[in-house]
């Protein structure tokens, strides 16, 4: 069962995106205000730019309200939903190279990602223990230390597969990650575009 956002997270996520669509809106429609309505009093807008920066003010604020709730929330999900996936698409690879390389090995449980060691030539390794049945002896089994080496080319499709999951099956993307890349993208279209290029 997923958790619910909580109602603070979620309004501030709502402003966010309000302000998000209204910035982007301004940039990519090309609008142009000459003057604002309010409480009946018309205001006349000498330069339109400033309205796009007051709007950038109000975008960057809920941004950071946004990013604020986040952090109070104990576990958005993303992570360990992400290594789920990733573990299980990755395991039937590990168990293959461990039923090749050692075929009486009991059980592969302990040959798993976090158990891997980080090699030169795109390799991991893992240094650990196997175990294996005890020959004449029905229910005995027995450790033994064992050195397997793993190509990291095979990981590349499970780790596609797992950000595939993420993206398109789980909420915990569109309501946390999403509105990030939303808003970095955007950030980045304002200091290019804007700051730097002005």
């Amino acid at each position: 069962m997923e958790n619910e956002m909580p109602e603070g997270v979620l309004r501030q996520r709502r402003n966010f995106l309000l302000f998000s669509l209204i910035v982007s809106a301004y940039i990519f429609l090309d609008i142009k205000i000459s003057d604002i309505s309010i409480f009946g009093i018309k205001l006349v807008v000498s330069n339109a730019e400033n309205i796009f920066w007051v709007l950038v003010f109000f975008w960057l604020y809920f941004f950071w309200r946004f990013y604020q709730y986040t952090k109070k929330v104990p576990t958005l999900g993303v992570s360990n939903t992400f290594r789920g996936y990733f573990y299980r698409n990755l395991k039937p690879y590990l168990d293959k190279t461990v039923t090749k390389n050692y075929p009486k090995a009991l059980s592969h449980h302990e040959v798993a990602f976090y158990n891997l060691k980080s090699k030169p030539l795109f390799l991991y390794e893992y240094n650990g223990e196997l175990s294996f049945a005890v020959e004449g002896k029905d229910n005995h089994y027995k450790s033994e230390k064992v050195t397997l080496t793993f190509n990291k080319v095979h990981f590349i499709f499970p780790w596609f597969r797992a950000c595939a999951s993420l993206i398109f099956k789980e909420s915990c993307f569109s309501d946390y990650v999403l509105p990030y890349l939303l808003g970095v993208l955007i950030f980045f279209y304002i200091l290019i575009g804007k700051v730097m290029f002005a």
